[in-house]
Formats: C-alpha cells, structure tokens, sequence
C-alpha cells in the first residue's frame, strides 16, 4: 500500500520510487482515469443526495438519500479495486485528519460493540438508519475526498458545486414555502415551516448554513468581480429559506459564525478600518436613518415570521415556570454520562426517553409521539456525548477544528480563506453547545 503526500496544481500524482509516468495516466478505463470517476461520483453526491426524495419510500427523504449513498459508495469501492488490481498498489492520501477519522472511526465501533442494544446501534433506528454502518459509511466517503481532492482547485470547484446546488435547493424551499411545489403526501405544512427536500426544517436550515457560510468564503476568495456578484446575488434566496424554516438552530448558527467572520476581517484590516473610519461611520449612520424610515413595516414583517413566533413562545413558556425541553434533555444528558462515563449507551439513544437510570436505545415514530421523546438532531453533539462519551466529542472535535484550519484541503491560505474556516468551526462551536450544524454530512443527517 502506498500514501501519496498532497501536490499543487502543476504535479502529477507520481509513484512514490519517483516513475516518469502518472499512475493516474495508467489506470485508465474506457478514456477515463479511475480518478476522473471517482470524482464524478464525489460531485454526484452532493448534487443528487441533497435533492433525491420520493413519497414511494416509507421514509420519504431518509431512504433513497441513504439509498443512493451507497449505491455510489459500492461504485467508488468497485472502480478503486480495479485501480488497485490493475496497478498492484493501493493508494491513498497521507494526511494529519487521516487520525482522527481513524480514532472517530474506533470509537463507534467500540461503542457499538458494548451498546446496550447492538443491533440497533449497527443499524440505525426505524426511519433514519444511522447507525455504525451509515457512519462509517460517511467517514470512508471523507476519506475517499481527501484522496482524489488534492489541488486546490479542484477542492474549490467541489465547493462551487455543492454552493449551487445548495442556492437551488434554497429556490425550491422558497417555492415550497409558497406553496407551489413539493408539499405532497407529507403531515407538515412546508407553508409555516419549510423542510425542502430534507425532510425537517432543522435538517434543511443546517444544511443551508453551512453553505451559506462556505458561499462566504468563495465570495471573500473570489477575484473575478462577475463571479462575486453572482455569489452576492446568491446568498439572497439562501437567507430567505432559512428565515422560512424558522430554525432557530440553524439562524443563531448563522449568525454566531458570520460574527466570528466579521470580527477577524475588521482584525485583519484594522488599519484600513481606522483610515476609513468616516466613511465607515457615514455608512451606519445612513443604514441607521434607514431603520429609523422604515422602522414600523420592518418591525411588522418581523412579528409576523415564524421563527420570531416561535422564539416568543418558547420566552412565554420559561417565563410560565415551565423547563424547555432541550434544557431537560441536556440534563438527562448529564445524568447518563455519569452513569455511563466510559462507553456510553450506544450509537442510537433517545435522551428524552432516559428515565432515572434506565431507558432503551429504540424507540419507534409512535413512541416518541407518546412519551414526547426528543428529537435526535436537535443536538448531535450532546447525542455524541451521551453515546459515544467524552472520546467521541475529543475526536469529533479535533477533526472539526483541523479540518476547518487544513489550507491544504481548502481553498487557500490567504485572510479570507482563514476567516471562512474560523466562520465554519464558528458555527461548529455554536452546535457543540446546542445548535445543531450541519457541516460534514453529505445527506440529511
């Protein structure tokens, strides 16, 4: 088996004796290089996965995203085996975050192996199925990425194309939210909470964020001035769909993440911020008047959204005396750490179904209903913490802030670029602490 170190734009992906010719050059099937298929299988991910759903399925959204991510997977297992017959070798990416989806990886199994319910934990719970196989099933997809993704032009290129797909999966849920499309055979309303083709409107609105934020740094990145007002013009629909999932997770993870953003440009450029000082302040002093005009219509548009309704009514709920349920979840949370501080519960448990030191790690669609069991991606690191322990946070944390920081696997190493990353790893503390955050999945997680 041999590693290749990451190259820039100009080098081939050489042998490592140092042959004349590309072993990319070698592996070819039918005019098309193993790694040419394989990255078109990468890209088809994040345009078909995010978008495929059919009321045929019991679960609508869940099983044929799940369905077609490992269809492509197989593919991408079958067309590596014959690059590796055919060459004799194996190859792959050496790389720092090589560790940590390997100890991520070890931790599942371990915790899946002593999970008080090992099937459920193998396989997922009824209607998600994320269980230790979708899971590695993620972390070999992450890993097949960092491979055949190694120039950084062709890293911002997969980018480009999951931003797009992305603003027109935003077009859609806005269409959605009109009710012009996309709202049959489903209990929701997508006029009061628009799930586009998620499922959820949390799922949708995380989903939206991040890209938001990675539509950020392609526009901060971006030198072509066509190109940044496309990506200007882009962001428009983006925030609108996410205002109409009223996900209140995914907006608060917005806006923490655009203000770590915005903070470290001002930094970064302080000194053209004291030179512009006035022209700075004749800005907000006229944005101000703005407001001050247009106060009493912006004021109404805003009482009237459902995240700002939703967000009064969960004020009047605490003010009644009444706990929310996230609160009581993390504190259940707590509580089965303590009783469980080494191996957790299990890949698949339900806080809200946690009674007093005992509970199962299944329950099904009506029994949430029922009991009034939480829903499982409200939080995914408390359900970390819970599951897998301290040692699933460590590693998912690690490879999130490497990951976020790794120029080599990003778009540059320049301000912007940096910024974007502390924007995203941002918007990946605002979830660590309650707000969920779509950031690494290719589908609905």
């Amino acid at each position: 088996m041999k590693s290749v170190d990451s190259v820039s734009d100009s080098e081939e992906w050489g042998d490592a004796r140092g042959e004349s010719a590309s072993w990319l050059e070698r592996a070819r099937i039918k005019n098309r290089t193993t790694h040419e298929l394989i990255c078109w299988l990468l890209y088809a991910l994040v345009v078909i996965t995010p978008a495929i759903y059919s009321t045929a399925f019991e679960s609508a959204f869940t099983l044929p995203k799940l369905t077609f991510m490992r269809l492509v997977t197989l593919a991408i297992v079958g067309i590596w085996a014959v690059q590796a017959l055919v060459q004799k070798k194996i190859y792959y990416r050496k790389s720092p975050l090589n560790k940590w989806l390997l100890g991520y990886g070890a931790v599942l199994v371990a915790t899946t192996v002593f999970s008080h319910y090992f099937w459920v934990s193998l396989f997922g719970e009824q209607g998600r199925f994320l269980g230790l196989l979708t899971w590695m099933n993620l972390l070999f997809l992450c890993g097949v990425a960092l491979t055949f993704f190694q120039s950084k032009k062709e890293i911002r290129r997969y980018v480009v194309v999951s931003v797009w797909t992305a603003v027109a999966l935003a077009v859609y849920g806005i269409l959605q939210f009109k009710g012009l499309v996309g709202a049959e055979g489903w209990t929701f309303d997508p006029t009061l909470r628009v799930f586009g083709t998620m499922g959820h409107s949390n799922h949708f609105g995380g989903y939206l964020a991040f890209h938001v934020l990675l539509l950020l740094g392609l526009f901060a990145t971006e030198k072509r001035r066509g190109f940044s007002v496309g990506y200007a013009i882009a962001s428009l629909p983006m925030f609108a769909a996410i205002l109409a999932t009223a996900s209140r997770a995914a907006f608060f993870s917005l806006v923490i993440a655009m203000g770590v953003f915005g903070v470290g440009m001002l930094w970064f450029h302080r000194e053209w911020v004291r030179k512009s000082r006035r022209k700075i302040g004749g800005a907000l002093a006229g944005m101000l008047v703005l407001l001050l005009i247009f106060q009493g219509p912006l004021i109404t548009r805003l009482q009237h959204l459902s995240l700002t309704q939703r967000t009064l009514g969960t004020i009047e709920f605490i003010q009644s005396g009444n706990v929310p349920d996230r609160v009581s979840w993390w504190f259940s949370a707590l509580a089965m750490v303590q009783e469980h501080p080494v191996l957790g519960y299990g890949l698949v448990f339900e806080c809200g179904g946690y009674t007093g030191g005992g509970g199962i790690d299944f329950l099904s669609w009506f029994d949430r209903v029922l009991v009034g069991v939480g829903d499982s991606n409200d939080s995914q690191q408390r359900k970390s913490f819970v599951c897998e322990n301290y040692r699933a946070v460590f590693f998912r944390g690690g490879f999130d802030l490497f990951h976020s920081g790794d120029d080599e696997f990003w778009c540059g190493g320049n301000t912007a670029a940096t910024l974007s990353h502390g924007g995203c790893f941002g918007g990946v503390v605002s979830h660590h602490l309650g707000f969920p955050f779509a950031k690494r999945s290719v589908w609905s997680d």
